[in-house]
């Protein structure tokens, strides 16, 4: 999932985005959380396409692991 997420320090403050856009994965994930489905999501930004999508939120999601944990 990390190859569908671009962090740059120069960009966003260096918070994980989409890659190639300036949505931030963050974003993708609360959409998700909220009960949106993946083609919902790719219905609001179509740009992104639905793999991309589903990569930045399980990146999201493994980030919220990681938090628990530690």
């Amino acid at each position: 999932f990390t190859y569908h997420v671009e962090i740059d320090p120069a960009f966003r403050n260096g918070l994980p985005i989409v890659l190639h856009t300036s949505v931030l994965t963050s974003v993708i994930h609360s959409f998700r959380q909220q009960g949106h489905k993946y083609d919902e999501i790719h219905d609001m930004y179509p740009f992104i396409s639905k793999r991309t999508i589903i990569g930045a939120d399980k990146y999201e999601g493994f980030l919220d692991g990681v938090s628990a944990v530690g």
